[in-house]
């Protein structure tokens, strides 16, 4: 099953793959256009959605896909100051959802209190292109609007490594990050002269180790 985002910006499907049937009910919650959308690893009827009215919300999908229009969801989060562009579930916890928003904000919430847990509002001056998880969930990888990478501890807050700026992607398109099983980071962004790459990195060094 898929989740695309419905014509009217604050509402989304969820649909099988094929032909879009144009009689198929609507996830009908936001005010503003859904900009993310993720279902949880660990129960397949929940999905998380961000959206540019600066709230993510949780929603329930019965068994057997929506039948009628959704629009009550299970919590609404609320903390970003702008559009929540990223959401991300936490890969072991249950119940751990991470937002990103145009507020430079990375805000990590218990779904079932709907209270933050941890709140990273420091450590990215711009706006955040891209979130992941380590496989463990230990660790956060981010890259950011000033061109640089960085892998974060979000328990402590801390800022465990961080890249050279606009090294090696120079191009003006997002750099998008994750973290390998082995510890090490790949990179996919854009050199000048708008030629597609690929990095890998080592943490713990400022530079890539291979590029392509």
């Amino acid at each position: 099953h898929l989740g695309t985002q419905g014509d009217d910006g604050g509402s989304w499907e969820g649909v099988s793959t094929g032909r879009l049937d144009k009689s198929q009910p609507l996830v009908c919650g936001h005010t503003a256009p859904v900009l993310d959308i993720e279902w949880c690893p660990h129960n397949d009827n929940i999905i998380a959605s961000g959206s540019e009215d600066c709230t993510v919300m949780v929603w329930e999908v019965p068994d057997g896909g929506l039948v009628r229009p959704l629009t009550e969801p299970l919590v609404t989060l609320e903390g970003h100051s702008k559009r929540v562009g990223i959401v991300a579930w936490h890969p072991t916890a249950q119940n751990v959802l991470l937002s990103a928003g145009c507020d430079n904000a990375v805000l990590l919430w218990d779904v079932g209190s709907g209270q933050a847990l941890v709140e990273l509002r420091d450590l990215h001056p711009d706006t955040i292109h891209s979130v992941a998880w380590s496989h463990d969930g230990s660790r956060l990888c981010t890259s950011c609007r000033d061109r640089r990478v960085r892998v974060i501890e979000p328990r402590s807050g801390r800022v465990l490594a961080v890249s050279e700026k606009a090294n090696p992607h120079e191009g003006s398109r997002p750099v998008r990050a994750v973290l390998l099983d082995d510890g090490k980071i790949l990179t996919t962004g854009f050199s000048r002269m708008s030629e597609r790459q690929v990095a890998l990195w080592d943490p713990v060094r400022p530079r890539p180790l291979a590029t392509q």
